[in-house]
């Protein structure tokens, strides 16, 4: 079952939280010390011996020390419950089994709704936030017609394609999961507030490794499009 926030270790959360910390670094830490609790009181020369292995400078350990130290799990915690979201960490049984094969995967989703055993038959369906006409109708058809055969439909949450592969596959009543570049305590893009509800109305799940109120960055969309590749079969 996914964790609820009271359930989440403080170490965790302060690595989610800490914004120097990429996938790879987090691999490398957790492997290096052991669990997020010895992360967390590593010093700072350890840590930047470890993260020279991820490509960051030696000095990168004060930094990350520094933002370890800083974050606030209890706020996060708060943000979690206000905004119903729970937390799939990767070494629990309901840590999507594709993704866990993925390089660098996530050390935990964030999760509103719910992700369920059938998700391990997904498809990913991505494409341009201004289509054409054509563009749309296809992805929608699409989509539809994958879902409506019993596959999830993976996708960005984006304007454009992303969106009508959402819509696709809700016309069709199957599932579909949306992977956000941006914390679950952010609308992104601000106009798919109704979509997401929608989305979550109809059964599917909304996902993201950035912690809750982490901003749209266009460095983070590439670590969002692994997550919707390692949660698919194909994309």
């Amino acid at each position: 079952m996914p964790r609820s926030p009271g359930e989440v270790p403080d170490s965790l959360l302060r690595v989610m939280l800490a914004d120097g910390i990429g996938p790879r670094s987090a691999v490398l830490l957790r492997c290096e010390f052991g669990d997020w609790d010895a992360v967390c009181g590593a010093p700072a020369e350890a840590l930047g011996r470890v993260l020279q292995g991820a490509g960051l400078p030696r000095r990168a350990g004060t930094t990350i020390k520094r933002q370890l130290e800083a974050a606030d799990p209890d706020g996060e915690r708060r943000e979690m419950e206000r905004h119903g979201v729970s937390l799939v960490l990767e070494g629990d049984d309901d840590y999507p089994a594709l993704l866990r094969l993925s390089p660098d995967p996530p050390p935990a989703l964030y999760l509103r709704g719910e992700l369920r055993p059938e998700d391990a038959w997904a498809i990913a369906i991505v494409g341009s936030r201004t289509p054409t006409p054509y563009g749309l109708d296809l992805a929608g058809r699409i989509s539809a017609d994958l879902a409506g055969r019993g596959l999830t439909i993976v996708s960005g949450g984006a304007r454009g394609i992303d969106a009508a592969s959402h819509r696709g596959a809700m016309r069709s009543r199957g599932r579909t999961i949306a992977v956000m570049g941006c914390g679950l305590g952010v609308v992104y893009p601000p106009e798919h507030g109704d979509l997401y509800e929608q989305l979550l109305s109809c059964g599917g799940a909304i996902v993201s490794e950035f912690g809750m109120r982490t901003e749209v960055r266009p460095g983070q969309f590439p670590r969002r499009n692994r997550v919707i590749a390692g949660l698919a079969l194909a994309v």
